[in-house]
This record gives C-alpha cells, sequence and structure tokens, in this order.
C-alpha cells in the first residue's frame, strides 16, 4: 500500500470533493427521476462530507508546513 504525505491526502480528498460535487449538480441538467436523485444524494453526500472533513482536518497539520 503506498503511503501519502500530508499534502498528497489533500489534494486527493479535494479531487474526490470535486468528483462527489460534479455527481451531485449533474442530476439536474440530466433530468433524473426523484427516485435516482435520492439515491445518489444518499450515496454522495456522506462521502462528500467525509471528504470535506479530512480537509477541514488536515488544514492545520505541522506536517504539511515543514520544508
Amino acid at each position: 500500500m503506498v503511503e501519502f504525505d500530508g499534502p498528497a491526502r489533500r489534494r486527493y480528498a479535494l479531487y474526490r470533493s470535486y468528483l462527489y460535487l460534479i455527481m451531485m449538480v449533474e442530476t439536474v441538467p440530466r433530468a433524473y427521476g426523484g427516485e435516482r436523485v435520492a439515491r445518489v444524494r444518499e450515496t454522495v453526500a456522506p462521502l462528500l462530507t467525509a471528504a470535506l472533513d479530512e480537509i477541514g482536518r488536515g488544514a492545520h497539520t505541522p506536517a504539511d508546513h515543514s520544508s
């Protein structure tokens, strides 16, 4: 398994957040029905929240600021 440093973990969390936001927003122009929208929200919203929490937790790690 590959170990990532703090900045790499933050970038990965940012990429995931971006993907999850796209997945949620795209339900509108694609005109998904109510059940499908609910399924996307139920699946993606917790993943988005977890990724954003990860970004928030890592915002002040000392390892990220070392040279």
